[in-house]
């Protein structure tokens, strides 16, 4: 039952990615907020930004910002490269179970053509498919 490694593996990673945009969006907000803001005319007295403080408090946060985000980038490389090792055993497997998933979830096949492949009556393979689907869900997203 390999497949639900695979699942826990995919959501560990897919978490990861999740964490990597949060920190990018981050990155980009405090980027904007050190963009000058529009001058007022209407005020007796012209405004202006403080672009040195806005500046000197961006490069404070984004030195924080840039060093998870390094993190966070080897964390997802490493994720990914045990999610392909993984995905490569469930392929080379023999169990019923994960031959379904990689052709179901990985591959995209239907149920039909997964009875030919795998010489089950698509009845059967929608049985296998039910027992699997508390393990399936569990992590699925």
């Amino acid at each position: 039952m390999l497949y639900v490694e695979y699942m826990k593996m995919r959501y560990s990673y897919n978490e990861t990615i999740s964490r990597l945009n949060t920190l990018l969006d981050a990155q980009e907000a405090a980027f904007t907020r050190t963009l000058p803001k529009a001058i007022r005319y209407d005020l007796q007295r012209v405004s202006h930004s403080p672009y040195a403080d806005m500046l000197e408090d961006y490069l404070m946060d984004i030195e924080e910002i840039e060093e998870k985000i390094r993190a966070i980038r080897i964390l997802v490389i490493e994720r990914r490269e045990n999610l392909d090792r993984i995905e490569e055993q469930l392929r080379a497997s023999k169990n019923l179970q994960d031959r379904i998933f990689v052709g179901r979830f990985i591959d995209g096949k239907s149920v039909v053509k997964l009875s030919h492949e795998l010489s089950y009556s698509p009845e059967r393979i929608y049985q296998i498919l039910k027992e699997m689907k508390p393990n399936i869900t569990k992590y699925y997203r």
